[in-house]
């Protein structure tokens, strides 16, 4: 009788021991795709704000040509306002063409960092989601 009860107490111990390991594994399991969540999210995050770094450098670059395309603009304005006649005689019949390129491309320009920055703000507003 005490060889039948010590050969249940180890078939006891053989099933738990069973059940432990199973339940551990399955444990293990989940860590493991969880890790992997993790760590794709986390990828995903950086590769969002690398997009991000380079729509804003275009972004500060396409700003400074805009700036550098008004202040020529204004350098020539104030030639103008110097009277510098021969520089006027040659320059007033083109003004007009001058003018009107110079308005397209600011206004290009302008469509461009309005374009990148909803894009910016469309990935800033998925990155903070995720």
């Amino acid at each position: 009788n005490q060889a039948s009860a010590t050969e249940n107490e180890h078939e006891r111990i053989a099933t738990l021991e069973q059940a432990l390991g199973q339940q551990q594994s399955g444990t293990e399991e989940k860590v493991a795709k969880l890790l992997l969540a993790v760590a794709g999210e986390k990828n995903r995050a950086e590769v969002g704000q690398q997009t991000l770094r380079k729509h804003q450098a275009v972004i500060k670059d396409l700003r400074e040509q805009l700036a550098a395309a008004r202040a020529t603009s204004a350098y020539t304005a104030s030639m103008e306002k110097m009277g510098d006649k021969t520089c006027l005689d040659t320059q007033l019949p083109a003004e007009p063409t001058f003018r009107i390129d110079a308005e397209h491309s600011v206004a290009t320009r302008q469509e461009k960092i309005k374009n990148l920055q909803q894009e910016i703000d469309e990935l800033t507003a998925e990155a903070n989601n995720q």
